[in-house]
């Protein structure tokens, strides 16, 4: 059985997580957090898991690029296709690393890349990450974003230690992480529910004050009354302009939004209903870090395609010592019909 009872609109999406495994469901294989500047983080080794989460933040002290490899192979195992900022793809072959594209600038600022992985023993191991750059401190400066898939050719050995290498001038800094997450087996799972909401009326979908956390997961299902406006995404019910964040709707091409008074905007009416999760950075002296993902019904029956969003962005609150210890959906204008949130988290 689940190690979490979960009931409700969103008791059946919980597939987030990568490889058919809901993140709510892994443990922690292992972490390695730098004391001093590096160029390298190496997880040490773990056991084998079919589906693997890794959870990396990495802090910058001058210009880093950090590169992806598994079991310290470092030969030419490896090809990555990708997207920065929503531009076309670019791909990369017979690579040393799966290389993220694009690297963040300046000391102090901070990235945030979540990898899935299905690690099969006797095939090629599929990864796909999405990357949140924070950019320049202040909610002034939009985010950047890569998504990229990856693979690691070796299909005769399991994965068991991950290897992140900055291939740019600086270093990463002190602080730096990696934590990684595998499929539940023998142990309790990592992540704890932290958060829920439910309304079937009204304007306001938000959780109470919970516990603060480094990494949250959250997931909402959204559908609003007729009539009904945007429901907007915000931390600790602050409307100020705190937020900016970097958007493609239907792999169109990126639209930013810099000192905005919420986290993003999703449509939401009585015949498009919305499910929409995200992971969350919520890193204390650091602006919060995200990336979201959502599918639109785009009206009722097969004859009408979804709609996707992929997005991310940051928080950054005048006092980057504040935590996230709330999150709410607020409609703009009109009700919700019903609506569902609910929040995982852990250290």
């Amino acid at each position: 059985m689940p190690p979490i009872a979960k009931s409700g609109m969103l008791g059946m999406l919980s597939g987030a997580g990568g490889g058919g495994v809901p993140p709510v469901f892994y443990r922690e294989l292992i972490r390695k957090t730098l004391t001093s500047a590096s160029d390298t983080i190496d997880s040490g080794t773990f056991d084998a898991s079919k589906n693997l989460l890794i959870l990396g933040n990495f802090i910058s002290a001058g210009n880093i690029k950090p590169e992806l490899q598994f079991n310290s192979e470092t030969g030419t195992e490896y090809s990555r296709r990708g997207s920065q900022n929503g531009a076309s793809d670019s791909t990369e072959t017979s690579a040393n690393y799966i290389d993220p594209i694009i690297y963040q600038g300046g000391t102090g600022n901070s990235i945030l890349a979540v990898t899935n992985v299905v690690n099969e023993t006797d095939e090629e191991k599929l990864s796909q990450t999405q990357a949140c750059y924070s950019g320049s401190e202040g909610a002034g400066t939009a985010t950047d974003r890569t998504y990229f898939n990856g693979k690691f050719v070796d299909s005769s050995n399991d994965i068991t230690s991950v290897q992140y290498t900055n291939t740019e001038a600086g270093d990463f800094a002190s602080g730096s992480q990696i934590i990684i997450l595998g499929s539940l087996g023998g142990a309790d799972t990592v992540w704890e529910l932290i958060g829920t909401a439910s309304v079937t009326s009204g304007n306001t979908l938000e959780t109470d004050v919970f516990t603060t956390k480094k990494f949250i997961y959250f997931q909402a299902y959204i559908d609003g009354a007729v009539g009904s406006g945007d429901p907007y995404l915000r931390a600790n019910q602050d409307s100020g302009n705190n937020y900016s964040y970097r958007v493609s709707n239907n792999g169109g091409s990126d639209y930013t939004g810099v000192n905005q008074t919420y986290w993003q905007n999703y449509g939401a009416d009585a015949v498009s209903p919305r499910f929409i999760d995200g992971y969350i950075l919520n890193q204390t002296n650091e602006e919060k870090l995200a990336v979201f993902q959502y599918c639109d019904t785009n009206n009722d029956g097969a004859g009408n395609a979804p709609e996707r969003q992929e997005s991310n962005g940051k928080y950054s609150p005048s006092d980057l010592s504040t935590n996230i210890t709330r999150l709410g959906f607020y409609m703009n204008t009109g009700n919700f019909e019903k609506a569902e949130l609910r929040v995982y988290g852990f250290d």
